[in-house]
């Protein structure tokens, strides 16, 4: 719940009655990950009425899972509708004691403090969990790893000070609450040019990114 698909799922339901003529109701499936919710959609007989929203799980859960109970062949794509890419933030305290203001500088911080700099993402081996692999692998750099059901409860261990460092879907940090915001400093948004909610947060790519954050421009989510 107020993750970043359940957000986006309902920001599709809001608007597109109009364009349908009809309206959508949004069941959010909880526990699992986005298993339950995939596998629960991929079991609905075809009745022209019920659609499953879904992300890049449904594609990484077949690499990653012994014996997954789906794979990208279970579904038909009808649209895309969100452009929902990761979002490096730090805790606004931790961000003014090792004085970091960009992402090249938070590298640089856990390169210098291997295993000491904590990060919280929503799940064991989801897409924000490749998305700290693909970053320590490139980058040359170990976090501390902590994972949290859902992509809100990591943002909120940033806001909170029980981690230094959270990546999650701008979707899910754009729904917090404004207090909890303010407690959170974003660093990058790993989308190749700037998304227009997001003029607050520099993109990657502009102008140009640093060498060490060039990992970033390759894991944008949708």
């Amino acid at each position: 719940p107020v993750g970043g698909l359940d957000l986006s799922a309902r920001i599709l339901a809001r608007n597109a009655p109009p364009k349908l003529g009809v309206g959508i109701s949004v069941v959010c499936r909880t526990s699992g990950g986005h298993m339950r919710g995939n596998m629960e959609g991929i079991a609905v007989q075809p009745d022209g009425y019920t659609l499953l929203a879904w992300g890049s799980g449904l594609y990484t859960d077949e690499l990653l899972v012994r014996n997954a109970p789906y794979t990208h062949n279970d579904v038909e794509p009808v649209c895309g509708y969100s452009n929902d890419p990761e979002v490096l933030v730090v805790s606004r305290e931790f961000g003014r004691d090792a004085e970091l203001e960009n992402s090249d500088q938070l590298l640089d911080h856990v390169r210098a403090n291997p295993g000491k700099v904590t990060i919280a993402m929503g799940g064991n081996w989801t897409a924000h969990d490749l998305f700290r692999l693909r970053i320590e692998n490139q980058a040359g750099i170990k976090f501390n790893r902590m994972p949290f059901l859902g992509g809100r409860l990591a943002l909120a261990a940033v806001a909170n000070g029980n981690s230094n460092v959270a990546n999650c879907f701008a979707a899910a940090f754009f729904g917090l609450p404004k207090a909890m915001r303010d407690n959170i400093l974003p660093l990058d948004v790993a989308a190749d040019m700037q998304l227009p909610l997001m003029q607050v947060i520099p993109s990657v790519a502009e102008p140009r990114p640093p060498a060490s954050v060039q990992a970033l421009l390759a894991l944008k989510t949708a």
